[in-house]
């Protein structure tokens, strides 16, 4: 957030919106919150910069053939995660930080989705990443300001933290 402060405001207006009082961002706020749930922010997150841009190496159990090119049995393959999230048919200026390009666009949607693997390999703890992912982002947009705005937000009569209110940073 601290390289896009403009997105940190965008996400941070959305949440004050919602919640009130100061309360803590909770999963039941997540189809409140969509500009920080699955159909922006965290996706863009992902998108942007994937943890295993290679993904992880599957083994074929049969031949098969891609692309007229033949891959024997035992061949070792890799999924170039990182160059189908920066297609640029699908994800105009991949290199910029842009969340909005998910909003009301459930094709990249289903294309980012590749980031948790693929068919009977895909990850298990989807659901768990994506909630832990959530209420991290929420949580961390609805309490703090970065050093680009460094005076708090007033939230519903109530000031957020800086990183030097508690004691972080200068």
């Amino acid at each position: 957030m601290a390289l896009y402060p403009a997105v940190q405001r965008e996400a941070q207006a959305g949440i004050y919106h919602v919640l009130s009082n100061g309360t803590v961002p909770q999963l039941s706020d997540r189809l409140s919150l969509p500009y920080v749930d699955s159909e922006c922010m965290m996706w863009e997150v992902l998108r942007w910069k994937p943890l295993a841009p290679l993904g992880l190496p599957h083994l074929l159990t049969k031949h098969d053939v891609y692309k007229d090119c033949y891959l024997p049995s035992g061949s070792i393959i890799l999924v170039n995660i990182w160059s189908i999230l920066q297609d640029l048919r699908m994800f105009p200026h991949p290199e910029m930080f842009n969340p909005s390009r998910f909003l009301d666009d459930k094709k990249a949607l289903e294309i980012v989705d590749c980031i948790f693997g693929f068919g009977r390999r895909a990850c298990p703890g989807v659901n768990f990443a994506e909630s832990s992912m959530f209420i991290a982002i929420a949580i961390a947009l609805s309490q703090y300001c970065n050093a680009a705005y460094p005076t708090p937000l007033t939230f519903k009569g109530k000031r957020s933290r800086t990183m030097s209110s508690i004691g972080l940073g200068q």
